[in-house]
């Protein structure tokens, strides 16, 4: 079904559009009233959190305040994987469903259920930050740099893109190189767009290229939109000097609880909060209220009822900014987000690759993994450290064969990819896990002109 024509696609984005200019109380009360319709439905249909709230004496009709919500355990995302059953709502086979994958940067994939409803809503979430920033994704002509696998015979021909619905150029993320560069140059200039929705990683690596190269874009972008990363304000200064458009960054999760936006007034985060409820605490469990002040990022998600997250651990790192802004709309500001910082591997030909978009653009389905973590050591050489799902250990040759054979595919001939089953990953020194250790000296990229 094409979601664009559904009813709650249209309703929802109608409704983003038209409340974006609430005063805060509005938007407040609005919070409020899908908390307790969210907790209504977890009391009714979701396991887990009917017996949480039992335990704690916690009731919806409890809630009054935004504030109320601390009355509500943490979660993270281990505890999703333990009790995984429990966290379905009985509703999952009422309909058509689905689900995508997902890693992080954390390196722990969880498995996040999907239905209609949230595809609806979350296709409107596209749509809204692409009008706030002027753009209507059905009439303009687009370039995507996002993780995409283009055919291998298209690759094996050096052709590095294809076409799709006729608007889109798809490029690959994985064959930029200073040789390639001019080619993936010739098929934008060929296709003239109006936008660039890219990996932060893909975007600043090809820019980087075209500046070093000397090379020119005919037809300068509009915009370029960037998500899935974080953002440097190097990598935007790059982008938005090669590519003369200037970059909207979005914050946002496969979990779907909350959507960062920037506008074209600032640079900053504006958190929607018709999507969700974000919280930044403090390392003691404490509301960050000083702007300037870091916090790890919470999120709680009016839009997935089939794998309710409440009071969601992101294990990304957020600086609170003053909620003030031109544009008008009285939505929470962050300067920034810390989290999930991208990372590069060296092919055997000593170029880099950005690593995020493979792992974490779905193209790859994660069952099996408990957790992963990949290891460069030399050049072209990749090594996936994978402890398996509980119960799996015996099938870990097909896992094995499953990730090489997916990753090869995925980045081509640059790499050998080796696979090893260990008992666990090791915490950094922050308590996080990584999704890469990359032991080859990587100078910076990014602090030149390039030229």
């Amino acid at each position: 079904m094409d979601l664009r024509g559904s009813g709650l696609f249209r309703q929802q984005l109608a409704f983003l559009r038209e409340s974006q200019f609430w005063p805060r109380r509005d938007l407040e009360a609005y919070q409020v009233g899908e908390l307790r319709s969210l907790l209504r439905h977890c009391a009714d249909h979701v396991p887990y959190y009917r017996k949480l709230f039992a335990d704690h004496g916690i009731s919806p009709e409890d809630v009054h305040t935004l504030a109320d919500i601390r009355m509500i355990p943490l979660l993270t995302k281990e505890i999703i994987k333990s009790h995984y059953d429990e966290f379905l709502s009985s509703t999952l086979f009422e309909g058509e469903h689905d689900y995508m994958t997902t890693g992080g940067s954390t390196g722990a994939p969880l498995k996040v259920m999907m239905d209609e409803r949230f595809h609806a809503l979350d296709l409107a979430n596209t749509y809204y930050y692409m009008d706030v920033a002027g753009f209507d994704p059905e009439r303009y002509r687009s370039v995507r740099l996002h993780g995409n696998i283009v055919d291998p015979s298209l690759i094996r021909k050096g052709i590095y893109w294809s076409c799709e619905e006729g608007r889109r150029l798809v490029l690959s993320s994985y064959h930029i190189s200073e040789e390639t560069a001019p080619l993936y140059v010739e098929a934008i200039n060929a296709h003239r767009p109006d936008y660039l929705h890219a990996f932060p990683s893909s975007a600043s690596l090809f820019a980087f290229y075209i500046e070093k190269l000397h090379l020119r874009l005919d037809a300068p972008m509009k915009c370029v939109f960037t998500d899935c990363e974080v953002l440097y304000d190097a990598q935007r200064d790059l982008i938005e000097r090669v590519f003369s458009g200037r970059v909207f960054n979005t914050y946002g999760h496969t979990e779907g609880s909350v959507l960062g936006i920037s506008c074209s007034e600032s640079r900053r985060i504006h958190l929607v909060p018709q999507v969700g409820i974000t919280e930044l605490l403090d390392p003691d469990g404490n509301p960050v209220t000083e702007p300037g002040k870091k916090g790890e990022i919470v999120v709680t998600g009016f839009y997935n009822r089939l794998l309710p997250f409440i009071r969601y651990r992101t294990q990304d790192i957020g600086l609170l900014g003053r909620e003030s802004c031109p544009c008008g709309r009285e939505y929470p500001v962050l300067e920034r987000v810390e989290g999930r910082l991208q990372d590069y591997v060296v092919d055997a030909s000593g170029n880099r690759v950005p690593l995020a978009p493979a792992l974490f653009d779905y193209n790859f389905d994660w069952s099996g993994v408990d957790r992963f973590q990949v290891l460069q050591e030399s050049p072209g050489r990749l090594t996936f450290r994978i402890v398996p799902e509980p119960g799996s250990g015996a099938g870990f040759g097909r896992l094995a064969s499953k990730i090489r054979d997916g990753f090869g595919h995925i980045l081509g001939r640059g790499f050998a990819i080796d696979v090893v089953q260990v008992d666990a990953i090791a915490r950094t020194s922050r308590g996080k896990y990584r999704y890469l250790e990359q032991r080859l000296d990587m100078a910076p990229m990014f602090t030149g002109t390039g030229r």
